[in-house]
């Protein structure tokens, strides 16, 4: 049977983010980070429970480094679940494609929304893509913060070569289930001619003898109904192997 899933629709949330830092002094820096969203958004929330799981680890690095990096950590948390995403979504095309291996089709609506999900996703990433890019170009933020966006910028291009492949793969799956239903269907007509062609001669010879002519000779010799099997099965056969050839 086909292989169906629910929809997939995938959660997203606009937040804001500000990085505050003024002199205080000549040896004190202090720096402010705010997030602002509209609404409740479980994203964020758990975004957020994870930067308080780290804040109450003695060894971690927020302990050590400015806001900066608490923004870095954000943004990298940020990738991490958009990268448990797609990871998600590649799950779900691997079940359509073996489901295409197995019984030769998939669920075209699931497929179709596969595809619209990526594609939405990708323009998404490639928004947050430009601003970790623009934040690696700020001058205001320290070479060591930018040594960890950067590498925040390689995932988000991994990310969005993964989902640019996964377009790529939907369409073919589509395509190759398209082939598919076109092969079966030219099966299925070859077969029909096939059989339209090898009974051909014996409908000939029924349509012939069947006539209500007074003057047939061959309808009163003794053998003739022998003789019209014979050639029916003849005729059968040189067609038949006239086919398969």
């Amino acid at each position: 049977g086909i292989v169906t899933s629910m929809l997939l629709e995938v959660e997203t949330s606009n937040v804001c983010i500000f990085v505050l830092g003024s002199e205080m002094s000549n040896d004190d820096v202090h720096s402010t980070l705010i997030t602002y969203r509209q609404g409740k958004s479980k994203i964020v929330e758990l975004l957020w429970k994870r930067i308080f799981l780290e804040l109450h680890k003695p060894y971690s690095k927020l302990r050590q480094y400015d806001v900066q990096y608490l923004c870095y950590l954000f943004f990298d948390k940020i990738v991490d679940h958009i990268s448990a995403v797609v990871r998600s979504i590649w799950k779900s095309f691997r079940v359509q494609r073996k489901s295409l291996r197995q019984v030769d089709t998939i669920d075209r609506e699931y497929v179709d929304n596969l595809s619209s999900t990526a594609l939405s996703m990708r323009d998404k990433v490639k928004s947050l893509k430009t601003v970790v890019a623009h934040v690696i170009d700020d001058k205001e933020f320290q070479s060591g913060a930018k040594l960890y966006f950067r590498d925040v910028l390689d995932n988000i291009e991994l990310i969005v070569d993964s989902l640019d492949a996964l377009l790529t793969r939907c369409e073919q799956l589509k395509q190759d289930h398209l082939q598919l239903l076109t092969n079966r269907r030219d099966r299925a007509i070859y077969t029909l001619t096939a059989v339209s062609a090898v009974f051909l001669p014996a409908q000939f010879l029924t349509g012939v003898y069947g006539m209500n002519f007074d003057h047939m000779p061959e309808l009163h010799y003794t053998y003739s109904y022998l003789i019209f099997w014979v050639v029916v099965l003849v005729l059968f056969v040189a067609a038949f192997f006239w086919i398969l050839d």
